[in-house]
This record gives structure tokens, sequence and C-alpha cells, in this order.
């Protein structure tokens, strides 16, 4: 009786002696864990703003290369000191005005600013403030000294001038640097991103995130606190009776259904969200078939879960002269585990077609047996029909302004021409000292007449069509050669000509775009154009002596090569650019015959 009361009251001592230590331990562990919630929603937080903010400054150098090649490039001229300027004539501004919103109507763009290297603005779309100055923004000053600067700004902090058209929204301010054609900064824009939804998306995730984390913190908490007192108390007490194992058992069991129902739960919430994602999903077996489906690739593709799963595969679902494609793409994704932006035409149950985005991973068993591939399939149909617009859009541009150079400033330099031979003859038939001088005007009208006919072609070949495309990229390389004073060569062996005009100026850009670039960034001196085909594909290449092609390309360059890209895509083709065995670059368009 005394052993039993003893022990009785030793294990309460040990019991209460040890409540202490466990009491702080949970303390401090929920102070720490409160801190970690805290630093974590916070560092989210931080991101996902960073995240925005790149984003629109991304967006904003894309929109401000575009809006200098096809717009404001034209504006860049000499002044009576030979120095690059950059000035939009009164009379051109509401038709640039008009262009310009017409440029960004799909983006989220609510305001836009130009100014010249002295800090005025010379084009807005608010047109209140054009003219005016605004010497002391220091990020102004910042981007006219050549580096780019973005910043996410308040609604009421973020407007420079006191009068300007004012948004009711959240912006991300950024100042892009103009370069003339010498490199030289001509000028800046400021373009003014509406970043309000892409913030309350972020804020959303976060909220949802950060109370899905403390959640599971909470829970992974209070499991752990209940598994350190029982450890305690069992240590504590030296042994344990079968009433006690027997309860501790059954609570055991309790836990464990409960993990159980957890667990169905977050099945059937993955579940959910497969079945009821706004981006198509679907399972396939190791034999191909469609295990399972979603809502949103069955609205695609316009077909019944019934009519898909366990009947079709992928191939059943695609253009048939995509097949060939899709069996390299299955060995890819069995062997490597998975393949990442292949572009697919799904044909719908009523014949219509949409253009996809695919992205698949595989799962295999202990053994590496395929056991199912899951792919995920975004609608890029509309992307790609806006795609082709811009193309377009850049197409006529350039069409109208080599038109222009054609019919008005070559004209006018013609005329031009005609009265400086006039004025030598006449000051020649004079004996007047002044004729060799009028000899040498003449001869440079002559020579400027000749570049600006060569740029007209370049930008409007008027001989390009689907059946001479080979004349055009003739005429193409000889123009280069004489405008550029390098080597400049074109060679056509067995081409077979292209199936339509679409085809042959996607080509004839392309090319023209690769000499570009061979002669801006690579520095070549000689280049090398040729034309091939073989029973299947047609080939387009064109070779540089000139920079290696870099492995790792800046992400705030190569808008150039992103079209290029656009463009053999939008011909069905394929484009590779990589560095030739002896330097240089070779770009290579493969397309299908016709």
């Amino acid at each position: 009786m005394t052993n039993e009361v003893f022990g009785n009251a030793h294990g309460q001592k040990i019991a209460k002696s040890s409540f202490y230590p466990s009491r702080y331990f949970q303390l401090i562990s929920a102070i720490a864990i409160i801190v970690i919630l805290v630093v974590a929603v916070m560092g989210s937080g931080f991101v996902f703003r960073r995240l925005v903010l790149y984003e629109a400054e991304r967006d904003a150098v894309r929109i401000s290369a575009a809006l200098r090649d096809s717009q404001i490039d034209q504006f860049i001229q000499q002044n009576g000191e030979k120095k690059l300027l950059l000035s939009v004539p009164q009379n051109e501004l509401p038709n640039l005005d008009k262009r310009i919103r017409i440029f960004l109507a799909p983006f989220d763009i609510i305001k836009i600013k130009v100014f010249n290297i002295n800090s005025e603005i010379i084009y807005s779309t608010d047109s209140r403030i054009i003219g005016r100055l605004d010497t002391n923004n220091a990020k102004l000053a910042t981007a006219l000294s050549g580096s780019l600067i973005s910043k996410y700004e308040s609604k009421d902090s973020v407007w420079d001038l006191g009068d300007e058209e004012r948004k009711d929204v959240e912006i991300v301010e950024t100042y892009i640097p103009i370069h003339g054609p010498d490199g030289i900064i001509v000028g800046s824009f400021e373009i003014y991103k509406d970043v309000t939804h892409d913030l309350a998306m972020a804020n959303t995730i976060l909220l949802r995130a950060g109370a899905v984390l403390s959640v599971t913190v909470l829970i992974v908490f209070g499991v752990l606190m209940f598994v350190i007192r029982r450890a305690t108390r069992t240590i504590n007490s030296g042994t344990a009776d079968l009433t006690a194992a027997n309860k501790q058992l059954q609570q055991e069991i309790v836990e464990r259904r409960q993990i159980e129902q957890s667990l169905r739960e977050t099945q059937e919430r993955f579940r959910d969200f497969f079945k009821n994602a706004p981006v198509g999903f679907h399972i396939f077996g190791p034999d191909r078939i469609i295990m399972d489906i979603n809502d949103a690739e069955l609205k695609m593709i316009g077909y019944t879960k019934d009519e898909i799963v366990g009947k079709k595969t992928w191939a059943d679902l695609i253009l048939p002269e995509q097949i060939t494609k899709f069996e390299k793409h299955w060995h890819d994704i069995t062997t490597k585990g998975k393949v990442r932006n292949l572009k697919y035409i799904l044909v719908r149950k009523d014949g219509h077609q949409i253009d996809v985005l695919l992205n698949a991973s595989a799962r295999f068993d202990a053994k590496g047996n395929l056991i199912s591939t899951r792919g995920s399939v975004l609608n890029i149909t509309d992307r790609k029909r806006l795609e082709k617009e811009f193309l377009n859009i850049i197409e006529r541009e350039r069409r109208r302004i080599g038109q222009e150079l054609h019919d008005s400033i070559g004209q006018r330099l013609t005329g031009i021409e005609f009265m400086t031979d006039v004025l030598e003859q006449k000051l020649s038939d004079k004996s007047l000292q002044e004729a060799p001088y009028a000899a040498k005007i003449t001869a440079i009208v002559k020579e400027t007449t000749a570049r600006v006919r060569d740029l007209a072609k370049m930008l409007h070949p008027l001989a390009l069509s689907e059946t001479n495309l080979k004349l055009a990229l003739e005429e193409l390389a000889a123009t280069t050669g004489s405008l550029f004073n390098i080597s400049c060569t074109f060679r056509c062996d067995k081409f077979v000509a292209p199936n339509g005009i679409s085809v042959a100026i996607n080509l004839y850009r392309i090319a023209q775009e690769a000499l570009t670039n061979a002669i801006r960034h690579g520095k070549a001196k000689n280049i090398h154009i040729e034309l091939a085909s073989n029973r299947d594909r047609s080939m387009l290449t064109v070779k540089n002596d000139g920079l290696d092609f870099p492995e790792v390309l800046d992400k705030n360059k190569g808008i150039g090569l992103k079209i290029m890209e656009y463009r053999a895509d939008m011909i069905d083709g394929s484009l590779n650019i990589h560095r030739g065995l002896s330097g240089g670059t070779i770009v290579t368009c493969a397309f299908p015959r016709k």
C-alpha cells in the first residue's frame, strides 16, 4: 500500500516537473510557426508583386520594340548638324495616334508617352500633354541615359504632370530607351500597364495559399504536440497497463480513419480540379487509349466522354499529316518522361480545326514500365490568329512605306537630280567655278536615288509572288550587298514553288530578317542564301560568317527571332538557328512542298 502511494506520488511529481518544459516548448513552437507563416506570406507577396512587375516590364519592352520598328523609326531624322532627332510633325499626329491605338487595343496599356532626347512629350495617348516638358523626372532621365526602368506606382502618385488624364487603376510604369539606327539614344517610351487585375489575382492566390499553409501547419503542429505529449506521459509513467494501451490503440484507429477520410477528401478535391479546370486534361494508358478526359477538353473537341474514353487515341483527334510527328513525340515522352509546348491541330467532331499547345508527362512503375501519361491542352487558336494579324499589320506597313519611298521620295529625288543636272550644265556653259560642285551634287543625288529605290524594293518587293520567289530573293541578295557593301549571294537548286503568296511572303521576310540580324548583330561580311527541295520538304537557308550564334539569348532581346518563328509556324514549317561548323550562324526554315 505504501509502495503504491509512493509510486503514484513519484509519478505525479515527474509528470508535474515535465509539464513546464512541455508548455515552454509548445509556446516557443507556436511563436516560431507564427513567424514562419508571416515570413512565408510576406515573402510570397513580395515574389508575386515582383512577378507582376516583371511580366508588365516584359510586355512593355515587347510593345515598345514593335512600336519603335513599325511606327516610331520613320520619325527619326537628321537635323542640320547631322544628328539624329526624334520628332513627329503635327500633321502626322492624328494618323500616328490612330495606328498606335489600334495596335494597343489588345493589351492592358492605359497610356503611352513618347519623349525626345530633350524630355519633350512628342506623342501621347493623352493629347493634352503633347508638347509638354518633363525635365524633373528622374526615371525618364535614367531611360534617356540608356537604362530600362520599371516601377509599380499607386494610382495617386504615378502621374508625372499635374493636369494629365488619370485612371483609377493600379499601374506599372516602364521607361524604355529609343535607339536610333546608329545605336544612339534619341528618346524614350513611357508605358503605363494596368496591373489591377494581376495584383487582385495575386492577392487572391496569396490569401488562399496562406490559408491552406496555415491550416496545414496548424494541423501538423497539433498532431505533433499530441504525439509529443502522449510520448512524454508514456515515458514519465514508466509503464502502460493494458487499459491504457487499448485506449491508445482505439485512439490510433480513430486517427487513422481521420487520415483516410482526409485522403479521400484530397482525392476528391483533385478529381474536382481535374474535371472542372479551365484547361484541358487527359490521361492515356500504355496502349495510347484515352483513359480519362476532363470537361474543358471535351468542350474543345465537341465529343462526349462516352465517345472518347476507352475508344480513341490522340492520333484519332489530330490532323492525319501530324500523326508522324505524334509518333516521334510519343517516343520522346516514353523515353524522356515528359514533353513541353508541342503544337497540334485538333479536329473537332463537327470538322472545325483548333490550334492547341500540349504538355505531357509519363508515370512509370518500379521496373520502368509505362503506367500512363498525363497531358494538359491549351487552346491557342485566338492567340495564333492575333499573331497572324500582327504579322499582317507589319507586312502592310512595310509595303506602304516601300511604296511611299518609291512613288514619292524617289520621284522627288529624280526631280532634284534633273534640276541639279540642268544647273551643272548652265554653270558649265558660263565657265563658272561652281560647276564641279554642282556635278558632285548631281552624283550624290543619283546615288541617294539608287539607295532609296533599293530600300523600297526590300520593303515592297514588287516582283514577289509564289512563282517568282527565286527572283525576289536574288534581287534581295543583290540589293543587300549593294546597300551594305558586303558579299551577298543567292543559289537555287531544284526548288519547288511554294503553295500560295502567303508562304512566299513569309519566306521572303524570314530571309530578310536573317540578313538584318547577320549584318546588324553578327557583323557578317559574307552571306549566302539558298533555296532547295527534296521529295517531302523545301528549305530556305541563310549562312553568314559573322559572330557565332549565342547559346543563351537575353530575355529582353530576340523579338526578331520570335517573329521568324511565328512566320515559320504560319507556313507549317520549322525554324532552326545554330552555329556553323566553321563559325558564324546558319538559319534554316524547312516547310512542306506543294
